[in-house]
């Protein structure tokens, strides 16, 4: 298959020069192979990443925690790449999702936040899956202007539909809010107190 794919000189051309990194996973999540964007960041190349896991040639933190290495440690089974390639393959849809992954560099856990896209197609009569991975912090810069109500700070989602602050970042971040008050707004908050107090 591979051999086949890269005596197309433009197909090869088109496929390298994306800036996201894109592999090909067959139907035993196992990688095909990857194109320049995608294996710049595994320890492998072209002839080399042929039928490795994705935690083994992105070295994730929980690869390590088990002999067999990806797949088989227990934090594996909430993987959100390796749920999407299975769901993708069983389902034969399009599944996208934001995730994190813990890499491991240099001997410290590293998080790396990513837009994973998960497609399948057919060749030759057997199932793949087209994996894509975009890092998410640099898409979430690109996208970073949130259009909100300038007076009561309500957000407009991408349905059009309004929510409130705390909402859209608890559901597009999972970010919690304290609801604590500033230094400057807590003493508005004590002046008013006091005024009301002076009040006969």
């Amino acid at each position: 298959m591979k051999d086949n794919i890269y005596t197309a000189d433009l197909l090869g051309a088109v496929f390298n020069s994306m800036p996201a990194m894109v592999f090909v996973i067959d139907e035993n999540a196992e990688i095909l192979f990857g194109n320049r964007s995608g294996l710049s960041v595994t320890h492998y190349w072209f002839e080399t990443i042929e039928g490795k896991r994705g935690g083994d040639a992105f070295d994730c933190y929980h690869h390590h925690n088990s002999s067999g290495g990806c797949g088989t440690s227990e934090q594996c089974k909430y993987c959100d790449i390796r749920n999407s390639v299975k769901a993708t393959l069983s389902g034969n849809t399009i599944n996208r999702k934001r995730t994190r992954m813990d890499l491991l560099k240099n001997g410290e856990i590293t998080e790396v936040f990513l837009l994973i896209t998960t497609a399948p197609f057919k060749y030759n009569g057997d199932d793949f899956v087209i994996l894509i991975m975009e890092d998410f912090e640099e898409i979430a810069e690109i996208n970073k202007l949130i259009p909100i109500c300038s007076r009561c700070k309500v957000i407009r989602n991408g349905d059009q539909a309004l929510q409130k602050l705390e909402q859209y970042f608890n559901k597009e971040w999972g970010m919690g809010f304290s609801h604590g008050l500033c230094p400057d707004c807590l003493e508005k908050e004590l002046d008013k107190i006091r005024e009301h107090k002076k009040k006969p």
